[in-house]
């Protein structure tokens, strides 16, 4: 007979989702929406942090997510031997039915300790291409060797899906769980006039917005090249936004817009939390990154109503619409002379950018909200253990309710020489 709290898991899994630090980046705002929502679907999450002390940390508290993981100290060997220690601690005292893994370091370090912590089922999410890999070999061996012992591999875009079947050679066990953003909310906001005038933009200035964090991959350098070429060519006044934390270029972006004469023309913002309400005040929209995965960021301006001018990095061009329907352009990265031209060819053209907006906002509710991106989630939490007889990705198409779904929590938290995709 089953003790109370056996009968109160089922169709409830217990999820413990380990990530890095909250600062705030993409894959954190994710969680910061998806976790929250899997909670009031009755599933059992907890999270565990390599590091605390990131900014996002009361955010999370106040969703009502639990939260563990030792300080961040200034070694980072120390950083690694504690959080190790710690997640093993951790897992033993939760036991969960799956482990999910967000960012490449807390996959690795997870699956390095976990036959000390009962080898409870691997899930891992990857959210970016692994350009790394071809900077640090050793690296992609042991993510290799990681991919072996755990059951569902999952991309956000398709280029990153594509990237997992290589490595690793099985369909079977790899699937695409799409970014999920919600309606932007305009909740207390000032009037967009106010904020101009607080921001120093003037009332008639075409506003250009960027939501990137200043990380040379994300091309900012680049942006700045493509607007010296067009900068004569954009409706006058005009202004960029450049909303995203300084991680330690901010100073040489500063000193290259001087030199291209921008610099009156840019405002720096940091990191804000008034994205959306930063975004109505522009009227268009631009990412200029190397490499990508699903940027939220371009999605959250097209649900805003923004055209988009982006680079064809990754998974933006499964969020971006070019052609008949086109929500934006896409260009080829680092290139600023192409770049520049779609800025130029966007911002001259009212009719085509109206146009742009609202096939931008129709497809981004339709194709990338917040409500499908949880169901998927809850397919695979709801549905452990049919990875063992599914593909990955028949389980995330698979209705809730369909007559052969599985609605109980894994029977056996399985060592990774049990899994059925080795």
């Amino acid at each position: 007979m089953k003790s109370a709290v056996e009968a109160e898991r089922q169709g409830n899994p217990r999820i413990a989702v380990v990530t890095k630090k909250l600062g705030r980046g993409g894959t954190e705002m994710h969680l910061l929406r998806v976790l929250p929502r899997l909670i009031e679907n009755g599933i059992d999450v907890r999270l565990y942090l390599l590091q605390r002390g990131g900014i996002l940390e009361d955010d999370f508290a106040r969703a009502g997510i639990p939260l563990s993981g030792p300080q961040e100290t200034r070694s980072r060997l120390l950083n690694v031997a504690r959080s190790a220690v710690g997640l093993v601690r951790f897992l033993r005292a939760f036991e969960p039915d799956a482990v999910h893994y967000f960012l490449p370091e807390p996959y690795l370090i997870g699956s390095a300790v976990s036959p000390f912590a009962g080898a409870p089922l691997r899930l891992m999410s990857r959210r970016s291409l692994a350009v790394y890999q071809s900077k640090y070999p050793l690296v992609a061996q042991a993510e290799r060797w990681a991919h072996r012992g755990t059951a569902a591999l999952l991309g956000n875009a398709q280029a990153v899906v594509s990237e997992l079947i290589a490595e690793t050679g099985d369909t079977r066990k790899v699937g695409l769980i799409a970014n999920g953003v919600p309606e932007p909310s305009l909740a207390g906001a000032s009037e967009p006039s106010a904020m101009r005038s607080d921001l120093g933009i003037p009332p008639e200035a075409f506003v250009i917005a960027i939501v990137a964090n200043l990380i040379p991959y994300k091309g900012h350098a680049d942006l700045l090249a493509a607007l010296a070429r067009v900068k004569e060519r954009l409706p006058r006044p005009w202004r960029l936004l450049a909303v995203g934390r300084d991680d330690g270029i901010l100073a040489d972006l500063r000193q290259q817009a001087a030199k291209l004469g921008l610099a009156d023309n840019i405002l720096w913002l940091g990191e804000r939390r008034d994205v959306p309400v930063l975004l109505r005040l522009a009227q268009m929209a631009v990412l200029a990154s190397h490499e990508e995965g699903s940027p939220n960021s371009v999605i959250e301006a097209m649900l805003c109503g923004l055209p988009v001018v982006a680079t064809a990095a990754g998974g933006t061009v499964d969020i971006v619409e070019t052609g008949a329907a086109e929500t934006g352009i896409l260009v080829p990265p680092r290139d600023p002379a192409a770049l520049g031209e779609a800025i130029a060819a966007v911002a001259g053209s009212p009719p085509r950018r109206e146009a742009m907006a609202q096939r931008a906002k129709m497809r981004a509710a339709e194709r990338f909200s917040l409500s499908a991106c949880v169901e998927r989630y809850l397919k695979l939490y709801r549905n452990l253990e049919s990875l063992a007889e599914h593909p990955v990705q028949h389980v995330l198409d698979t209705p809730l309710d369909a007559p052969n779904a599985s609605r109980t929590p894994c029977a056996s938290r399985r060592h990774p020489q049990e899994n059925p995709h080795p």
